[in-house]
């Protein structure tokens, strides 16, 4: 079974030149990280304006594969990384028998110096990829009603193990929503001190075992009016948000954990001027100016209906950077050419500031636990 090398695992997992504030800062520290032995000459966001346009693209967009393509998703997710077209993949399907004798280590290894996210959106329930390995887990609501707190952080913690045998570092969860609308039992409660404490678990003990979890959606679907993967939705106005669904939210990213925050397809009156959270700046600036956060924000998939409404994904994607997103998220790896094209010419005609895109590319290395600097004078 082939493997990480031993620095590059450590570089991973920030064990290598990297401070502690570099890997907290997912969590609300700066992003920037200075050279080993702190020599302020050197930085990751100094490196990064060197890198080519390319390169730096790459590093904000997440593509999607099908696990019940078997060996050909593994292939596919290799060849992306490896060419530098995108920071990660996430698995869906329910293949993930795929996954058993850890081929995705060589996608791993394909990223060089900058190790891909490899995730999944495991929750439990009915959104659940790699069953095949963990057997069946219970929903959100299911695991609410039936475990305390620290059950569900020894079943994440579990979890994570399992995932990190084949290779997987990110799960795109957990469902920090708090209501029982449109999401169903996805959602732990409608209570958000229950919600806190649940999700707060599971996020918890993914860490534990070294995976990164994803708080989703922001700023809260939970009473949403629909299912934004089959068209447009609404959210209770951002003043009802505040009583109730981002409560986990502000308690949450104050942990210091390592984490990323997806960011919802809905509307939400009072912030997003109709427009899907996603791709409204509003949503952004509410989440690093009135939260604090400076980590990682992933949009959710925007192949969904309600970020396609009226526009195309290439230009859904370049709405969701502008904005303020760091990584843009969709539903397979076949548009990536066309988006960096996009893209490219965003950044050429000034829609996309080179200072937004750094600011993100230096956001997702430090996730990463990535430091450019070590080895450099």
């Amino acid at each position: 079974m082939s493997s990480l090398s031993s620095s590059k695992r450590a570089a991973w997992f920030g064990l290598v030149g990297v401070t502690a504030a570099a890997v907290t800062s997912c969590a609300g520290e700066p992003v920037d990280i200075t050279a080993a032995g702190g020599s302020p000459t050197c930085s990751n966001s100094a490196q990064v304006e060197q890198w080519p346009l390319g390169r730096r693209l790459g590093q904000v967009l997440m593509g999607a594969v099908n696990l019940d393509a078997g060996e050909d998703a593994i292939d596919e997710a290799t060849r992306a990384v490896a060419h530098n077209r995108v920071t990660g993949v996430n698995f869906f399907g329910t293949g993930g028998w795929v996954l058993e004798d850890n081929g995705l280590a060589r996608t791993l290894d394909a990223g060089g110096e900058v190790p891909p996210l490899l995730a999944v959106d495991e929750e439990g329930g009915q959104v659940q990829r790699i069953s095949g390995l963990t057997g069946w887990l219970p929903s959100a609501r299911d695991s609410a009603t039936s475990k305390t707190p620290q059950g569900v952080r020894d079943s994440a913690k579990e979890l994570g193990w399992i995932m990190k045998s084949v290779s997987l570092n990110t799960d795109l969860a957990p469902v920090v929503d708090v209501g029982d609308g449109p999401l169903g039992d996805r959602t732990y409660s409608t209570d958000p001190d229950e919600v806190t404490a649940y999700a707060g678990a599971f996020a918890d003990g993914l860490r534990r075992a070294d995976v990164i979890p994803t708080l989703k959606h922001f700023p809260g679907m939970g009473r949403a009016t629909g299912n934004t993967d089959y068209g447009t939705a609404t959210t209770p106005p951002l003043s009802k948000l505040e009583e109730t669904d981002l409560v986990p939210y502000r308690r949450l990213l104050k942990d210091g954990g390592r984490v990323m925050v997806m960011t919802a397809n809905a509307a939400v009156p009072q912030l997003t001027d109709g427009v899907p959270a996603s791709l409204s700046p509003a949503t952004y600036e509410l989440l690093r100016g009135d939260l604090g956060y400076d980590g990682v924000a992933i949009t959710d998939s925007l192949s969904a209906e309600a970020t396609l409404t009226g526009q195309s994904l290439t230009e859904a994607v370049e709405a969701a950077l502008v904005a303020g997103a760091d990584i843009a998220l969709w539903d397979s790896l076949d548009e990536a050419p066309k988006i960096r094209k996009q893209l490219r010419r965003a950044v050429r005609e000034g829609r996309l500031s080179e200072e937004r895109l750094n600011e993100a590319v230096a956001r997702v290395l430090a996730l990463k636990g990535v430091d450019l600097c070590v080895g450099r004078d």
